[in-house]
């Protein structure tokens, strides 16, 4: 189904809000389809600390004195190379894995962490022994490498980017960024795309192995959203060193993309969000008119043949009594099969897009709320002991039920009496391997750092800002959404500087002159996206940017 654009009955809202509730959005807001299908309330309701789950997974991860079965989880190799061991599930081997390590530095970063001396190690430092001199970029394994499959080649550069962004200064580091988009740039021209015409790269491929320069292909699937993560990081690399080259490559590649028909959605694992951010940002930072919402649909709408991966994206539906919708997975698998990872990535990864196309704050703001707190259904805690894999061992060794499953099936393989059951795809293969996974986990602070309560339990405070990566200046950004049949009243806290709240969806000035803690309303059913501008800050028009202070607060202006 493709997003269909439509406006929000904002008289309906009219008639249910006070006289000192917000003013009314005048841009039009638009749906994803997917998330019309979901609650605005999704029961039960029980939403987790996710910065202390962060926080907590993190210290356990990095606790090398703890004992018992499968502990300490982490191994420090003292010989070769210095590097941590971290298996990619408890009890499994102990790695290298990028998409494990990468991935816990990053979401240390975003909860504040200094990865730099965390646990007594520099941990960023050790990041660049994924990187491969040979190959010019970032690989799954120490020595880096590419040609394996296009996620697993370019998720591990992805998240180096990430860490870089997070972690600013290192010249080595960003020479390393400037080769991994050199690399991606030649990587394009070897995939068909031409320099002097409209011709697009093909990447209808399994990978491309960078030191040939050859196409990898297998006959049995492709993964062509290889090409949102290379939009990202060649857009990523273009705003940090402005060489012409990899807005070009990011232009290719979106283009790739978006010259699919409908049909032939490109999602294969967990890059396609990317793809849409970037086009997003795009869009608004340069002008351009790329189709964010076919990228959207493509990310959340589970498609049959010819699908690069069929049935694959957002899950909206109840698993027994419980309500699973925003999750990401197989939609068939079991009648469906969740994954930590997949669905921590893309809450990180498209939260900002609310930023820089508010027509999508709504719909995204009422998906995040449906996530946040199904996602607590990974986690040993959140489930009886014969509704999932391991429990007596969480209960043993994780006493802040930080680790999480694998993945989430609406029921397991033998039976659909036990609904939701959570589990993994590890220990049937391997009986002394725990379906409790690293690899997932490692992605939480993609929540931890993104979500904040209000004083209303079912209003979160949304950072768009903090995985928007190698942004432009500016100022604290956060996305409400009332997921409430009438207006509500809530407190949310802005910091102790003074402020003023710019609505990026109304275009004017909140309030004026605000700290800490401030009252807020909110109509029925409806998001805001909040800017904490500086107090009395000039405000002027650029194009079709609001700007404050010279700093842009709104792309795309309706008036």
């Amino acid at each position: 189904m493709i997003v269909i654009s439509a406006r929000v009955p904002w008289l309906l809202v009219l008639l249910a809000c006070s006289a000192s509730a917000f003013d009314l959005p005048n841009a039009e807001q638009l749906p994803i389809a997917r998330v019309e299908r979901m609650p605005n309330l999704p029961q039960p309701y029980q939403m987790r600390d996710w910065r202390k789950v962060t926080e907590d997974y993190l210290a356990f991860l990095g606790n090398t004195e703890c004992r018992g079965e499968h502990l300490p989880l982490m191994v420090w190799q003292e010989t070769g190379q210095p590097q941590m061991r971290l298996p990619s599930y408890v009890g499994g081997p102990g790695g290298p894995e990028g998409i494990n390590f990468l991935a816990a530095i990053v979401s240390g970063g975003l909860v504040g962490k200094d990865m730099r001396r965390f646990c007594g190690h520099d941990w960023v430092a050790l990041s660049t022994n994924y990187f491969s001199f040979e190959h010019g970029v970032c690989g799954n394994g120490w020595g880096g490498g590419s040609g394996s499959t296009f996620w697993y080649d370019l998720f591990p550069n992805v998240l180096f980017f990430q860490i870089g962004a997070l972690n600013p200064g290192d010249p080595a580091r960003e020479k390393m960024l400037f080769t991994i988009a050199e690399r991606w740039y030649e990587g394009c021209l070897a995939l068909g795309a031409s320099t002097n015409g409209p011709t697009v790269p093909n990447f209808d491929h399994l990978s491309l192995n960078l030191h040939s320069m050859k196409p990898v292909d297998n006959g049995r699937w492709i993964e062509p959203d290889g090409a949102a993560g290379v939009a990202w990081c060649e857009y990523m690399a273009w705003t940090k060193f402005k060489d012409p080259r990899f807005l070009e490559a990011a232009d290719w590649a979106l283009r790739a993309l978006l010259e699919r028909p409908p049909q032939k959605n490109p999602l294969y694992e967990v890059l396609l969000p990317y793809g849409a951010l970037t086009a997003a940002r795009m869009n608004a930072e340069l002008g351009r008119s790329y189709d964010v919402g076919k990228l959207l649909n493509w990310c959340f709408e589970p498609m049959g043949r010819p699908a690069a991966r069929a049935w694959w994206g957002v899950l909206a539906d109840r698993f027994g009594e419980m309500d699973c919708h925003g999750l990401v997975g197989s939609s068939r698998d079991t009648d469906g099969y969740a994954f930590a990872m997949n669905t921590f990535e893309w809450a990180g990864t498209l939260a900002p897009l609310a930023r820089y196309d508010t027509r999508y704050a709504r719909a995204l703001g009422k998906w995040m709320l449906n996530l946040a707190n199904a996602s607590r259904l990974f986690y040993a805690n959140a489930l009886p002991a014969d509704h999932q894999d391991h429990r007596d061992w969480a209960d043993a060794y994780d006493p802040n039920y930080c680790l999480a499953y694998e993945g989430l099936r609406k029921h397991p393989r033998s039976t659909t009496a036990l609904q939701p059951y959570a589990t993994g795809d590890a220990h049937g293969a391997h009986s002394n391997v725990l379906n409790l996974c690293l690899y997932g986990s490692s992605h939480v602070g993609a929540l931890g750092g993104v979500l904040s309560r209000t004083s209303d339990e079912k209003i979160l405070q949304i950072d768009l800002l903090r995985t928007d990566y190698f942004h432009a200046q500016a100022y604290p950004t956060f996305l409400f959404y009332n997921p409430y049949p009438v207006v509500r009243q809530f407190e949310a806290d802005f910091g102790r500087q003074g402020c003023d709240l710019y609505d990026a969806i109304a275009n004017r000035v909140l309030k004026h002159n605000v700290s800490g803690k401030t009252s807020l309303k909110l109509p029925a059913d409806t998001a805001v996206v909040l800017v904490a501008a500086p107090v009395g800050g000039q405000r002027t028009r650029q194009g079709a940017r609001d700007l404050i202070d010279g700093v842009a607060v709104q792309w795309n202006c309706q008036r």
